[in-house]
């Protein structure tokens, strides 16, 4: 489990680009975790309620840059890789500690490139040549690295904390509230 949140930040960080089957092992491990903790009709109300959490905070940040951007395109928002994400970690905590933790590791995630922005070379793992169709498309769509963050990198560091956390014996009650 935590080696896949530490495979989608390595490759968020260096590539901005996740290989799609890392958020599916960590989906199926989270939500393996939270059904061996709570049943699966418990699972199933806080995937729902989890469902519509992510939703709203999808339609917050669609509506903010269609207001900001005039020429708006959900994928300058988002990448589809914070998307999936988001899908993953939708099946990993109750709902109350869902909400609290994902608000948190977005306000996280926000400090930590703000930090590593302002330092000299902030990509953690240098830069990785991009294959010609890839570069295209970023040139063609003006998406560049210094106008994205690589946000399921960071939430997955953020996430890989929180179970540590929890395994070790902190904190008991991620799966109940």
């Amino acid at each position: 489990m935590i080696a896949s949140l530490l495979a989608i930040f390595y490759q968020d960080q260096k590539e901005r680009m996740v290989d799609w089957w890392f958020f599916l092992i960590g989906a199926i491990g989270l939500a393996i975790l939270h059904i061996q903790k709570i049943g699966f009709l418990q699972f199933g109300i806080h995937i729902s309620m989890n469902s519509l959490c992510v939703l709203l905070c999808l339609l917050v940040v669609a509506s903010y840059t269609k207001m900001k951007i005039p020429t708006y395109k959900f994928t300058e928002a988002f990448a589809l890789g914070d998307i999936l994400f988001f899908c993953m970690i939708l099946v990993s905590f109750g709902t109350m500690n869902f909400m609290i933790l994902l608000s948190f590791g977005m306000i996280l995630s926000l400090i930590l490139h703000s930090v590593l922005k302002k330092m000299k070379g902030y990509k953690i793992f240098g830069a990785v040549p991009y294959d010609i169709l890839q570069r295209e498309y970023r040139e063609k769509n003006i998406i560049s690295e210094e106008h994205t963050a690589p946000m399921a990198g960071y939430l997955a560091i953020f996430f890989a904390g929180v179970l540590l956390i929890h395994w070790l014996g902190f904190y008991d009650h991620l799966y109940l509230m």
